[in-house]
């Protein structure tokens, strides 16, 4: 890979790739130069990547260096690819032997005629075995995704080593406790290309890769296992569920391809709406997240860090001004970064729409962790409502009617058909029987008055329902606190602990599996 003097006035980050497949190590001189630090313009004639092992029939139509490819300088680089149905479209190219150390990090800039391209980095751990090929395990460490389509973005991967030893429990689980991440390397960045059969037009320039040093330099040319963040795998406190613990927690939210990602792992939210509990209390219960009525104040997002739970929140009042002057536009803060989801209100409507898009439109601009998702629910206008948020709260009355759970998961797949297509849903369930009739049994007989907890079996039977129709996490509502002595109170924390037990096992398939086949 040609290198060419750095920049002074660019900030190269980085950028990581999310690649599969059996790789061979290859080491490129320049990008392992003492220096550590290397850009890559593609201004000569030769092209740097190409495709990786894919199962969707790629078709290379157009590959060459050349102006019309140029984020910066005079040449970028072009590829235009024909796919058929597959799973995988991935492109790569080499960077190392690279140690994997906190320092390292790389960045790309891409252009394409689609959304959701993703950078990753291929890591090869020589200390792991691999439990089908025998050979050394490699994994990818995902980086940042496009969010637009035919314009520049800059892609990064940030933190490789922190990403890699997430991963390190659920590598050990599929090839065996045995082996670590000592000897580390990275040896390829790679662009996550696919969704869907068609054509690829996509433009690369600009690489930048930071911290690549030979690995004779870092402890006789083997990482220690130390030299990869022990906090970022540490165990997650207490009801820190989904991995997400309080030394990463700062790991930004993103909605990729309909699938929620924190620190670029599937995250399945369950939350509560917060009645006063010490949020420690709620995430002992198993739940994940907390769900506010009115913004968040600084007091409950530095508990919410405390506790390792996210938190779910309108955003805060912005003020009047011209967000087209980038000196006028106020911004959030890190006190923020707890934040998981901001939302943007319910029972909305078509007539909504206007103050939900303008509404939208400023939170999106203020908010300086680009990505971080939008929500709403809404009753009507479905479609238009969708296309000013990320999801959809989908809101139905279920426990406690005469409503049967198939007609509520029937419901439920036929939910995103109103709205914009790709439009994932979060499901919203009642952890109480309805207020209503709370009132009238309190008046009749003296219970009720904290509420009256649903039956067990069926909050975790509707539970299951929601994941079986495809919704990315559930809202479970409260109107009574949940830490209570009385007997309401302790049912309800007793069906709710038992079904978050339920759903974290299968966390993975609701967080990003795929509707296959009923069976």
């Amino acid at each position: 890979m040609a290198s060419r003097p750095r920049d002074p006035s660019s900030t190269p980050r980085l950028a990581a790739a999310i690649a599969a497949g059996v790789v061979a190590v290859a080491w490129i001189a320049p990008i392992a130069a003492p220096a550590g630090d290397r850009e890559e313009g593609f201004e000569g004639a030769a092209t740097r990547w190409t495709l990786a092992r894919s199962d969707a029939a790629p078709g290379v139509t157009h590959h060459a260096i050349g102006g019309d490819a140029a984020h910066r300088g005079g040449g970028g680089e072009r590829i235009v690819v024909e796919a058929a149905s597959g799973t995988t479209l991935r492109l790569e190219t080499p960077i190392g032997p690279a140690p994997v150390i906190d320092e390292l990090r790389a960045s790309v800039w891409v252009r394409s005629n689609r959304p959701g391209v993703r950078l990753a980095v291929r890591v090869v751990l020589p200390a792991m075995t691999a439990a089908k090929t025998g050979g050394p395990v490699e994994v990818l460490v995902p980086g940042t995704v496009s969010k637009h389509a035919d314009r520049w973005e800059l892609l990064e991967a940030a933190d490789i080593a922190a990403g890699l030893a997430r991963q390190l429990p659920a590598l050990r689980a599929q090839h065996g406790p045995s082996g670590g991440l000592a000897g580390a390397v990275a040896t390829h960045l790679v662009l996550d290309l696919y969704a869907g059969p068609g054509r690829y037009d996509v433009a690369i320039d600009d690489l930048a890769v930071q911290g690549a040093v030979e690995p004779a330099r870092v402890a006789g040319g083997r990482i220690r296992d130390a030299a990869v963040r022990p906090a970022a795998f540490a165990a997650p406190p207490p009801g820190a569920a989904g991995g997400v613990a309080a030394g990463v927690a700062t790991a930004a939210p993103v909605l990729a391809r309909g699938v929620l990602e924190v620190g670029g792992m599937p995250f399945f939210p369950r939350s509560l709406d917060h009645n006063g509990e010490p949020l420690e209390a709620i995430a002992r219960l198993g739940f994940n997240c907390v769900r506010l009525s009115a913004p968040a104040s600084a007091d409950l997002l530095a508990e919410a860090q405390r506790a390792g739970i996210w938190v779910i929140t309108p955003p805060p009042e912005l003020p009047d001004v011209d967000i087209r002057d980038p000196d006028a536009v106020p911004t959030f803060s890190s006190r923020w970064d707890r934040v998981l989801f901001w939302d943007m209100g319910a029972g909305l409507a078509e007539g909504d729409v206007a103050t939900l898009a303008e509404r939208a439109r400023r939170v999106r601009t203020c908010d300086t962790r680009g990505g971080r998702p939008l929500i709403a629910s809404a009753d009507s206008g479905l479609r238009s409502v969708s296309r000013h948020v990320d999801m959809l709260v989908a809101r139905r009355t279920v426990l406690g009617t005469s409503l049967e759970l198939l007609d509520y998961l029937a419901w439920l797949r036929e939910r995103p058909r109103l709205a914009r297509p790709g439009t994932p849903l979060l499901a919203a369930l009642s952890t109480e029987i309805d207020p209503r009739a709370a009132r009238q049994a309190a008046a009749l007989s003296g219970l009720g008055r904290q509420g009256l907890a649903v039956d067990p079996e069926s909050l975790s039977l509707a539970s299951l329902a929601a994941v079986a129709a495809g919704t990315r996490g559930i809202l479970f509502t409260s109107s009574h606190r949940i830490d209570g002595d009385d007997r309401e109170s302790r049912a309800r924390a007793a069906a709710t602990l038992a079904m978050n037990l339920q759903l974290k096992l299968l966390e993975p398939w609701g967080a990003a599996g795929r509707f296959a086949a009923a069976a």
